[in-house]
């Protein structure tokens, strides 16, 4: 063989080797690491995108974990140790003496948890509604832990007698609630020791050993705005507790010096300008014209009724577009409305009630 043939043979070999191997890494070898490579690089992508969210989320930790620490020290809730069912009731009773017209309370249970122990109360009764609004702000805001778990109202119109006898109408609200009591917390769970604090309201100024008292400016209103079961139109209007004259039944008999005469079952009665009347008051003495004119407040609907000297029946009524205040706080029984005229004037009486009215 010559040389030349040996050569041509060496090169072929070698050509085939080498085309062998690029083949070998270009086709197999490099798309395996390639794909390696990739799927490193995927990896290292959703490693540092995963320590990007748990720094996010170490920060809002740290942030909540502040807000936390922040409200734990800032607690001012009691718990004592031990609580005995009829110091719960008392401490009720004690925040319930005025503007309650019933209260009873009833001992559901006491429940023992983990950390703590609760005693469960069915409350019902009925009240004014701004003594029962400060019940419940006390109840909320006093250190003493508890806790309103369910809270019903309804409008209530109860119609009585004072202690004089005289038929009156209030309007109240009845109510039934649910509350927990709470007491024997873990330890730490307290503000302070119940024995340091007691029953003390938040504003109270509290020993040196205590938490300070809770800034008046954060607490809701002690006093409500208004209130919301009172209707703007009552459906009966109220009686006439304090026996004012009634101008649409009693007789309006005689007008002099500047003021009204009129006739009830008691007798005579002079009234002037601005004087209270069953449901409203006197607005207008015009002696010129014999005729005297009163804004009544029927429980919500004021009219302006005209009453003339010598002229029978009930006068004349015109709506009136004022408040519903403008009735006296507390009139009285629903009048009977006469269509009779009225009889004639007693000149001697007339004289004397003029001359009571001077005196």
């Amino acid at each position: 063989m010559n040389t030349t043939l040996s050569n041509a043979l060496v090169l072929v070999f070698c050509w085939i080797v080498v085309a062998g191997v690029g083949g070998y890494l270009t086709f197999f070898h490099q798309p395996r690491e390639l794909h390696t490579l990739e799927e490193l690089e995927r990896t290292t992508l959703l490693r540092n995108q995963e320590a990007d969210a748990l720094l996010a989320q170490s920060a809002v930790s740290r942030e909540q974990a502040r807000d936390v620490f922040k409200r734990w020290n800032a607690r001012y809730k009691v718990m004592p140790a031990s609580l005995r069912s009829y110091e719960v009731v008392g401490y009720l009773n004690d925040l319930t003496r005025s503007g309650f017209e019933t209260f009873d309370v009833s001992v559901q249970g006491v429940q023992q948890k983990n950390d703590f122990s609760t005693y469960t109360l069915a409350i019902n009764g009925q009240a004014y509604y701004s003594a029962l609004y400060q019940f419940i702000w006390h109840l909320e805001n006093n250190r003493s832990f508890y806790r309103v778990l369910s809270f019903e109202l309804k409008h209530l119109d109860l119609r009585d007698t004072d202690t004089s006898g005289r038929e009156r109408l209030r309007v109240l609200v009845s109510f039934t609630l649910t509350l927990e009591a709470y007491f024997g917390g873990a330890e730490g769970m307290s503000a302070a020791p119940a024995s340091v604090i007691g029953d003390m309201g938040p504003l109270a100024a509290a020993p040196a050993d205590a938490p300070p008292p809770v800034p008046a400016s954060i607490l809701p209103r002690l006093q409500p705005v208004g209130d919301p079961f009172r209707p703007i139109i009552l459906e009966s209007v109220p009686p006439n507790t304090y026996g004012l004259v009634d101008v649409e039944r009693d007789a309006l008999v005689s007008i002099a010096d500047g003021r009204a005469i009129f006739r009830d079952s008691e007798g005579y009665r002079t009234l002037g300008v601005g004087d209270d009347v069953y449901l409203g008051r006197i607005v207008l003495i015009d002696p010129e014209k014999s005729r005297v004119v009163a804004y009544l407040n029927r429980g919500g609907i004021v009219d302006e009724v005209e009453l003339t000297l010598g002229t029978p029946g009930r006068g004349t009524y015109r709506p009136v577009a004022l408040p519903a205040s403008t009735g006296p706080t507390s009139s009285s029984a629903a009048p009977t409305r006469s269509t009779t005229a009225p009889a004639g004037p007693d000149v001697q009486g007339i004289a004397r009630a003029l001359e009571n009215s001077r005196n």
